[in-house]
């Protein structure tokens, strides 16, 4: 059973993904696009002339789709942004907004930032496009599609495609909100973020990043798509990384499997999968798709007779969406309330995730299962995982299978037991009140009790932008005493170094309440840290404690760097940084108005 508290603060309760990208100082307005002049103004969005377009409040839908076709560089960025001084960082915090009907972005270097994207005209298929251009950030903006009832079953929120040869690159979606897709329950699909495949050899969608979105009531809230069976799209997608999302399904789009009818307690969804993968990037590890990080809930299945969400599908949390997808590194996601937890492909690493509430529903016949390899997904290693309260925890049907490590708690094993596949090993994995369904091999521990894990709760932030929620998992989190602990000695927990996880383990105690100098200051977890926001705080530095000028103001961290240098300070202290780093340098003083809520810099962990 889980158990949740709500905030009214998202800020501090979840940190940032060490992927974001740097937004830049914007300088000053050079056009100021209001409703009197939209008309007049948005036109300029092409002139080279000018580079910082500032919007005021209004609906500028009227106005039609915006078609950015110039390109800024890499010193100078061009912006198209909400023109605020509320220091607010995305669309849907602001009771005033700028709405508008659709954008397709053909440039490079823009940063969109603090608009909502509400389109109206039926024939809208894409909300927001970025279309063959290059390191583009879309940040802090409001895809919503609750005004939207589309001409076609082409419904997508925002796309990062290839277009004419030109591949979409190095393009970052973050700190988005996305939501209310499909709202006349059509069957056809529809993505909530979808790096798409390249129509030529030439397109490929490399180096793309989704981090920090919250993405609700969509098909497939986050898609790496595909469309055919054989593999062979001219162009693939390599690199993507999606990172520290909340992607969900409300009891909204719930309904009744068997009449179709909505009902927020229905067995069935008007939607597909959390996340969703199609295509191969390749051996590479720079290449793999990195799923790291996020949190997925709420997944039912498509009703077999009555489908209204997408072309079907089984309720799963991460999927791999046909037999093409393979390199994903999955990693350290929180997954629960679903009828499929992770359904990997060839060439999965499956590690350290937490797994809980993997339920049968009305529109699923059988095999509710927390990780379901099966007999066309060899070559996957699946360790220190956790499984809590499942209907099913697992199956052994792929080949060349490394299973190991994992806990299980509370598994009532309802899937009737297969053969397993003979070169799919599971060992050193510990069971607590659980079946011992798929899991062979002497060294695996049984225990009679859920207690006897030694476990705690796993309490955690979701909903990072709309509604901030803290929500415990009981059992869900290894401690020092947890019997399994001992398992680690044989297990890798180096395998996550080359995809940006130096050390991988159980999920565990936050490093701001483990008993542990995460960061090396001299203090130990929360409230001693003062790079601690709270005890589950999942990182002990930040951007108020790193030793970097993040905000390009002279000044440095919480106490001028003292406490990374022998606490000697080596530059004066930032001011806006108050005795708790985990504030955001520049949220308060040392910065003109016009840049709060824009300059977000991160140290950076990893490739």
């Amino acid at each position: 059973m889980l158990f949740a508290s709500r905030s009214a603060d998202a800020a501090t309760n979840l940190e940032d993904s060490p992927y974001l990208a740097v937004i830049p100082d914007p300088g000053a307005c050079d056009v100021i696009i209001t409703p009197a002049n939209g008309a007049t103004t948005l036109a300029l969005l092409n002139d080279t002339t000018k580079r910082v377009f500032c919007v005021r409040p209004g609906d500028y839908r009227g106005l039609g789709e915006m078609r950015i076709t110039t390109s800024g560089n890499q010193q100078n960025r061009r912006f198209l942004r909400f023109d605020s001084q509320d220091g607010l960082r995305n669309a849907v915090q602001r009771p005033e907004r700028a709405l508008f009907e659709s954008l397709e972005i053909l440039g490079s270097w823009w940063v969109i930032q603090g608009l909502t994207i509400q389109p109206r005209n039926r024939a809208t298929g894409w909300f927001v496009t970025i279309h063959g251009g290059d390191n583009v950030i879309l940040d802090g903006n409001l895809a919503d599609g609750i005004d939207h009832v589309p001409q076609t079953t082409d419904q997508n929120a925002i796309v990062m495609a290839g277009l004419n040869g030109n591949s979409a690159t190095f393009n970052s979606v973050q700190n988005n909100v996305v939501r209310n897709g499909n709202q006349p329950r059509t069957p056809g699909d529809y993505s909530g973020i979808m790096v798409l495949w390249g129509t030529t050899a030439s397109e490929n969608n490399d180096y793309n990043k989704i981090l920090d979105n919250e993405v609700y009531d969509w098909g497939d809230g986050i898609s790496v798509a595909g469309h055919t069976s054989d593999c062979s799209e001219p162009g693939i997608q390599r690199g993507t990384v999606i990172d520290g999302n909340d992607v969900y399904i409300t009891s909204a789009k719930r309904i009744d499997c068997n009449t179709g009818a909505l009902d927020p307690n229905g067995g069935c969804s008007c939607s597909e999968n959390g996340i969703d993968v199609k295509l191969d990037p390749g051996t590479s590890a720079a290449r793999w798709t990195r799923i790291t990080n996020n949190r997925l809930w709420g997944f039912r299945p498509t009703s077999p007779t009555h489908p209204c969400g997408g072309s079907g599908a089984l309720g799963t949390a991460l999927t791999a969406g046909n037999f093409c997808s393979a390199h994903v590194f999955a990693a350290q996601n929180v997954i629960l309330d679903s009828t499929l937890g992770i359904v990997p492909s060839r060439n999965w690493i499956v590690a350290g995730n937490l797994i809980s509430d993997i339920r049968i529903s009305d529109g699923h016949a059988c095999c509710s299962t927390a990780i379901l390899p099966s007999t066309v997904s060899p070559d996957l290693v699946v360790q220190f995982n956790t499984i809590v309260d499942v209907d099913s925890a697992y199956e052994d049907l792929s080949a060349n299978t490394d299973t190991r490590c994992n806990d299980v708690i509370n598994n009532s094993g309802l899937k009737p037991a297969t053969p397993p596949n003979p070169t799919h090993y599971t060992s050193y994995n510990y069971l607590y009140n659980s079946s011992t369904e798929n899991f062979n091999g002497s060294t695996n521990q049984l225990f009679a009790t859920a207690q006897q894990s030694q476990n705690a709760d796993y309490c955690f932030w979701r909903r990072r932008w709309t509604s901030p929620e803290r929500v415990c998992i009981p059992f869900g989190r290894t401690t020092a005493a947890s019997p399994h602990v001992a398992a680690v000695s044989h297990c890798d927990p180096s395998l996550g170094a080359s995809y940006g996880i130096a050390s991988i383990s159980y999920p565990t105690t936050h490093p701001c309440d483990d008993g542990v100098d995460n960061d090396g200051d001299g203090f130990i977890d929360w409230p001693a840290d003062p790079g601690c926001a709270d005890a589950a705080s999942n990182r002990e530095d930040s951007r108020c404690q790193n030793g970097l000028d993040d905000d390009g103001d002279g000044q440095i961290d919480f106490d001028g760097g003292a406490s990374l240098n022998a606490g000697i300070p080596f530059a004066l202290r930032d001011v806006s940084c108050p005795t708790a780093p985990w504030n955001q340098e520049g949220t308060a003083c040392g910065l003109g108005a016009e840049l709060v809520g824009v300059l977000w810099v991160l140290r950076r962990r990893g490739p």
